[in-house]
């Protein structure tokens, strides 16, 4: 098992079967993710710091070219997967799932807005110097 979960509405066990799951480090999943999904993850880190504790990166059997990332926190626990092929950004949590992409003028600030609105009960500070 890649990861044990706290919030069992992030257990990869409920939602993707079968998919065998590999835990990555935060530089070796980065350094195969799009410049999209670095500036993303990056931004997501510089704009949340405390997230980082409570995070994990792990890569899926099923879809490899995809980068997950899982804050398992009990209470305001989210995923994202970015989709390089896509360029999207997909959030899910108790909120569901919120696909962002190329309909957004800026997908990056549209996540980040809203994952701190959503899961993290304030705006992020992220691009505006103010972190």
């Amino acid at each position: 098992m890649a990861h044990v979960f706290r919030n069992p509405a992030l257990d990869t066990a409920r939602w993707a079967g079968d998919w065998e799951w590999t835990r990555e480090t935060q530089e070796t999943a980065l350094a195969r993710t799009a410049p999209l999904g670095q500036r993303f993850f990056n931004g997501l880190f510089e704009a949340y710091p405390g997230l980082e504790g409570d995070s994990v990166f792990l890569r899926s059997s099923e879809q490899p070219q995809d980068t997950f990332l899982f804050v398992d926190r009990v209470a305001d626990g989210f995923g994202v997967q970015f989709d390089p092929d896509l360029e999207y950004i997909i959030v899910f949590g108790s909120d569901g799932t919120n696909e962002l992409g190329h309909w957004f003028p800026d997908t990056v600030a549209a996540a980040m807005e809203y994952i701190g609105r959503v899961y993290l009960g304030r705006p992020s500070n992220w691009g505006t110097g103010a972190v």
